[in-house]
């Protein structure tokens, strides 16, 4: 057994980080008007590998419990802080955060930078600075990292916010966040976020390989932690073959691959019956066992002949599905209850409603999974993870649900699915002509004894680790870009 507290006070790494975690939590909270935060780690036989307040001691002292990092720290910022209302943040970039806390008789700035290596933060003048701990030193100049610190002073809120505001500090070498976002079929735009607590002059998006109908467009200045969209227009109309993208922003160059699906209006809501003949109008996308496919094991014959036929349309009353899936035979899987349906023939669902996802994270509180599927001889659509109400203040319960309307049609060569989502179950993702999601389907193929595999609209989805930025764009069409 690891004593929590050593004989050299020498701590894993790990306690610490999570203090400084909980402190910065206090202070978000604090600075968002709480007026009291509870911290429910303060157990005796806590070895401080989570967020306690204590150490329970080691042999060396009879494990009497001794106070830990946190309370020490809790104690420093309850010191600085007080009951002081927040007044102002400070913009320096979106890897730090600063809060102006204010007495009356002075100011107490508190603040770190909670991603990434630390770095060294001057002012022009000198201030009463003091550590994690409590620590007070004057200087002009400290080390920022993810352990907040608080800088006193006596000078007037906005000349102590601008005092701050201009303060050397290397925000790294990128000062830009770009990202492409599809609009529809023959438009784009380049989301450039500022990461920098400076504002970006106006500049000059320019594109190198020739994708798009102008050859550059300017760009807006950017001001601290701002966003703005730059948008093109491509010579080819935008599908599921990607497009080459090369550009050149704020003197960097990117290249970005473009690609996307549709979403067609639809005037009229389907009548979910399993009949197809009112998609007729909307051209399928088509998922082969030769282009598409993941297996388990290597195919017959007759399994590579399998593919899939995927229709999207959307209205103000709900976003719709058309599936249809061609194999021989049709194998549900019933024994492992509602969640287990993805062992049988069946679809899977994602849906990635804000398009946040970063290359190398699973899903996050915007996003969806859905499973599709014949269960015990009727249609289940089984809701495997939902966006959180922090969105849209709408709770969507796990399970399976009603909001999602289904209709299978079993036939001796192929299975249809429809689906009708309510506009309460894609939210946060709004229903309206021009917004985009990413989304991901696949459909699970068995065998009659076990799943074999399936087929897949992109990567990211029909594996334990979800990887929702390999999702496509799919976007919603004007209603006139529709023929009636």
């Amino acid at each position: 057994m690891v004593p929590a507290n050593p004989a050299d006070n020498r701590f894993f790494r790990a306690y610490q980080d999570n203090t400084a975690k909980i402190i910065r939590t206090m202070i978000v909270g604090f600075a968002g008007g709480s007026e009291k935060f509870f911290d429910f780690s303060f157990g005796t036989g806590n070895y401080a590998v989570t967020y306690n307040m204590v150490f329970s001691g080691n042999p060396d002292n009879r494990y009497l419990p001794k106070p830990g990092y946190g309370m020490y720290a809790a104690r420093a910022m309850a010191d600085r802080i007080e009951n002081a209302p927040m007044v102002r943040q400070v913009k320096l970039g979106l890897l730090y955060r600063c809060y102006l806390f204010d007495h009356g008789n002075k100011r107490t700035a508190a603040i770190w930078k909670w991603s990434g290596s630390p770095e060294k933060i001057t002012f022009k003048r000198k201030f009463d600075i003091y550590d994690f701990m409590g620590t007070r030193t004057t200087t002009n100049s400290f080390e920022l990292s993810g352990f907040p610190c608080y800088v006193e002073s006596t000078l007037p809120l906005d000349s102590f916010a601008k005092e701050i505001a201009n303060a050397e500090l290397k925000a790294g070498s990128d000062r830009m966040q770009v990202s492409v976002n599809v609009r529809n079929s023959r438009q784009f735009s380049f989301d450039i976020r500022n990461i920098t607590g400076k504002t970006i002059p106006a500049g000059t998006v320019r594109i190198l390989n020739g994708a798009t109908e102008q050859k550059s467009l300017p760009c807006p200045a950017i001001p601290p932690e701002g966003a703005t969209a730059v948008l093109f227009n491509t010579r080819r109309p935008i599908g599921l073959t990607p497009q080459s993208l090369n550009a050149e922003i704020g003197g960097r160059k990117f290249e970005f691959q473009l690609k996307g699906i549709t979403a067609a209006y639809k005037k009229k809501n389907p009548v979910l019956d399993g009949d197809l003949r009112e998609w007729k109008q909307i051209p399928p996308i088509l998922l082969t066992a030769e282009k598409n496919a993941f297996s388990y094991r290597p195919w017959n014959t007759e399994e590579k002949k399998s593919r899939a036929e995927l229709r999207f349309a959307w209205n103000k009353d709900g976003f719709y599905m058309a599936i249809t899936v061609w194999k021989k035979g049709f194998h549900p899987v019933d024994m492992n209850g509602p969640t287990g349906t993805w062992r049988g023939d069946g679809l899977q669902i994602g849906m990635d409603t804000l398009k946040n996802a970063i290359r190398g994270t699973g899903y996050q509180d915007d996003d969806f999974e859905y499973d599709v599927a014949m269960f015990q001889g009727r249609p289940l659509v089984n809701r495997q993870r939902g966006s959180l109400a922090i969105h849209d203040s709408l709770s969507k319960k796990l399970g399976p649900v009603d909001d999602v309307q289904c209709a299978i049609a079993v036939k001796p060569d192929h299975v249809t699915y429809e689906l009708a989502f309510q506009p309460f179950a894609v939210s946060p993702f709004r229903l309206v002509a021009g917004n985009s999601m990413r989304i991901s389907v696949i459909a699970n193929l068995n065998d009659g004894k076990d799943r074999i595999g399936y087929l897949r609209l992109t990567p990211g989805l029909g594996v334990a680790k979800k990887a929702p930025s390999e999702f496509i764009d799919i976007f919603l069409e004007q209603e006139k870009q529709v023929k009636k």
